[in-house]
């Protein structure tokens, strides 16, 4: 009855409504709402940071000008 009662009270008419609501919830938290506790940044882009600046591999600081 209480699980019931949540699930109605947040506009979940079946368990399975509320689990896709929940999931994309979460997909949103984790890759679209900035975070102030991570330097609002998402947690995908905390966890995925991305190529490092510097240079590519291979490359050393003397030619990495060079092209």
């Amino acid at each position: 009855r209480f699980g019931e009662e949540c699930l109605s009270a947040h506009g979940c008419m079946t368990l399975a409504n509320a689990k896709e609501k929940m999931e994309t919830w979460l997909s949103d938290d984790n890759t679209e709402r900035p975070h102030g506790a991570i330097g609002d940044k998402t947690p995908c882009e905390l966890a995925n940071p991305g190529p490092a600046s510097g240079p590519s591999p291979g490359q050393t600081p003397e030619n990495s000008s060079l092209g």
